[in-house]
């Protein structure tokens, strides 16, 4: 159990250092990134911090930063050429070879910012954590990795992004781990599988997932929706996902359309994001006869996120469960449940910390079974008191314990805080 302190201890004292790869507005890693960096500035303990990042469009985070955020941190930009970030071989030297250059301007901010704690951005194939790790060791400070993705290490696209991936970029990481003062898992089950994985201590992983301001989803534009449901002729249920489609199983979905609408009668299944597979869902739909039910939608501003989320009946969650994102704490779930709409996800694919069979939402144990996940949603897009129910019980369980303003998470995080802190020699 992390101690927390006494109110005596509430003065601020410490300056954080956040190493990100990734600082741009409408993207998770930042978003997820703004709402830590949010709950440290709720602490009280934490005087400022300083964002350090090659990211080419970090710009972009300073302009859409809230106006308190921006005065409380600063946004160090490492350079690195916004063409090259165009390019695969470009993104492949940003994640690797471009951080030298972040080590040794990082090293110099530890050094004159006096800084006290060291934060990394952890996603597989970037060395923001390595980084953090040799500045820890270097300057004796403690170094906390935020993990990102699920599981460290993921196959790639082709043989050297799996070489890479698999063996080179595991055993850096394995390095980083090993060697961190705290490691910041999305949920238990990831924590005690990284425990295996890597053979890390479990004195080393805490559980600190991933966040939401609930003060943002409870700002609805109703002009919006007005203008969204009118362009896209949408009427009668309306089951809507968000996010990228790729691996997310929605062709199952697309599948128990057919029985869905024969239920329901009027019912539209939007999808707003990048949709890689549009093409084949589409196809898939009209051979069932199905596809004047099937709405695609371009990726939408973050702001407009709520309103989206406010039209729906039933939230679609991931229906597919892979070995790199078991377990998961996914934002847009987060979101979902902010807002107090019922979500409907395959078993396993996010964590049983959140997801509740039936108290915070529905869980689908065999997502390919057309008919369980058919019979589930309708009973959901049926019965109006257990809607009511899931939402409520969804919305409580977020703002409790996944809200970025949460008591319960901003002591979590000053716990941590305080209990990492070296002071210094001498």
């Amino acid at each position: 159990m992390w101690r927390v302190a006494g109110a005596d201890e509430r003065r601020p004292r410490f300056r954080i250092l956040y190493i990100a790869h990734y600082c741009r507005p409408d993207e998770a890693a930042w978003i997820s990134t703004e709402y830590l960096l949010k709950c440290l500035r709720f602490t009280n303990v934490v005087e400022n911090a300083v964002v350090l990042t090659n990211d080419p469009h970090a710009y972009r985070a300073v302009l859409h930063a809230p106006e308190k955020l921006r005065n409380w941190m600063q946004i160090i930009h490492v350079a690195y050429p916004i063409a090259l970030e165009a390019r695969q071989l470009g993104k492949l030297l940003r994640a690797l070879l471009s951080y030298l250059l972040v080590f040794l301007v990082a090293m110099r901010t530890c050094k004159k910012m006096r800084i006290t704690h060291i934060f990394t951005q952890h996603h597989n194939y970037h060395l923001a954590s390595c980084i953090g790790v040799l500045l820890s060791r270097l300057l004796s400070l403690p170094c906390i990795i935020k993990i990102q993705d699920g599981i460290p290490y993921i196959g790639g696209r082709n043989l050297v992004e799996r070489i890479l991936n698999h063996y080179i970029m595991k055993l850096i990481n394995r390095m980083a781990f090993k060697r961190a003062t705290l490691i910041l898992n999305l949920s238990s089950e990831r924590a005690k599988l990284l425990t295996r994985i890597f053979h890390i201590p479990r004195s080393k992983m805490a559980v600190f997932s991933n966040m939401i301001d609930s003060e943002n989803f409870s700002k609805i534009d109703e002009e919006f929706k007005r203008r969204f449901i009118k362009r896209y002729a949408l009427k009668g249920k309306i089951m809507l996902f968000i996010g990228v489609t790729s691996g997310r199983g929605l062709e199952r979905l697309v599948k128990a359309l057919p029985k869905i609408a024969s239920e329901i009668g009027d019912v539209k299944f939007v999808i707003v994001g990048h949709a890689p597979d549009e093409d084949e869902l589409r196809r898939i739909a009209r051979s069932l006869g199905v596809e004047s039910a099937l709405v695609f939608v371009a990726p939408v501003s973050h702001k407009f996120i709520p309103s989206l989320i406010s039209m729906a009946d039933v939230c679609i969650g991931p229906l597919a469960v892979h070995w790199f994102s078991v377990a998961d704490v996914q934002r847009k779930v987060l979101e979902y449940m902010a807002c107090g709409r019922p979500t409907v996800a395959a078993e396993f694919s996010v964590t049983r910390d959140l997801l509740i069979d039936g108290k915070t939402g529905i869980l689908i144990k065999k997502p390919e079974d057309h008919e369980e996940l058919s019979r589930k949603i309708v009973k959901v897009l049926r019965d109006e008191e257990l809607k009511r129910r899931l939402g409520l019980n969804a919305m409580a369980k977020v703002k409790k314990l996944y809200d970025c303003r949460s008591p319960t998470m901003i002591e979590r995080l000053r716990a941590i805080l305080l209990n990492t802190y070296r002071k210094p020699k001498g």
